[in-house]
């Protein structure tokens, strides 16, 4: 993410590569999978604090700037976000990073089946022979399912088949890959 030193291939010297960081001078960094890179987090940190990356390697030495605004996006270590642990033992990140971010925001996604599948097949309608009937059919049905959510969360509707309640346990992700991969072998209809 911030800057290093590589050796060039025609010269045989050394050289500054820029990273994402000094790249992004004067504008916006966006990082995904930041839970994937902790060896980045110190480097990232001083960025963050300093505005600059200070690069020490081969016998150059440099520092360069990286005033940028920073979006990261990261996933919590154990696969689900746990309640009853911090933000910064959910994601393993250090509180001092965790502190150079204005913002935080924590999106949770309840596991539900019915509306994994009425999604999935919203997503992977338009795809494959007759896409806009299969596109106006789904989105029908994800209405459909919407107004029926919101009409029984306020207490007038029952026996849908829920959308989430009940069950409990583990409950398996029906995504639009996996919903692609069924389709494909013709386990849906």
């Amino acid at each position: 993410l911030p800057a290093t030193v590589v050796r060039a291939p025609a010269t045989g010297g050394h050289t500054f590569e820029a990273g994402a960081m000094v790249l992004s001078d004067g504008g916006v960094c966006c990082v995904d999978e930041f839970d994937k890179m902790p060896n980045e987090h110190k480097a990232l940190l001083e960025a963050m604090e300093q505005q600059s990356v200070s690069v020490a390697k081969a016998g150059l030495t440099a520092t360069l700037p990286s005033r940028t605004a920073v979006v990261a996006a990261a996933n919590p270590a154990a696969g689900l976000y746990n309640r009853a642990k911090t933000v910064t033992e959910n994601l393993k990140m250090s509180l001092a990073l965790l502190s150079r971010f204005d913002l935080c925001f924590i999106m949770m996604d309840t596991p539900d089946d019915e509306l994994d599948e009425h999604l999935s097949h919203h997503v992977l309608a338009p795809h494959g022979q007759g896409g806009a009937l299969r596109l106006k059919q789904a989105r029908q049905k994800l209405l459909a399912y919407h107004a029926h959510t919101d009409a029984e969360e306020e207490g007038q509707c029952e026996g849908f088949g829920g959308g989430g309640s009940g069950g409990g346990g583990k409950r398996k992700r029906k995504t639009a890959r996996g919903r692609q991969e069924n389709d494909e072998y013709g386990e849906y209809g």
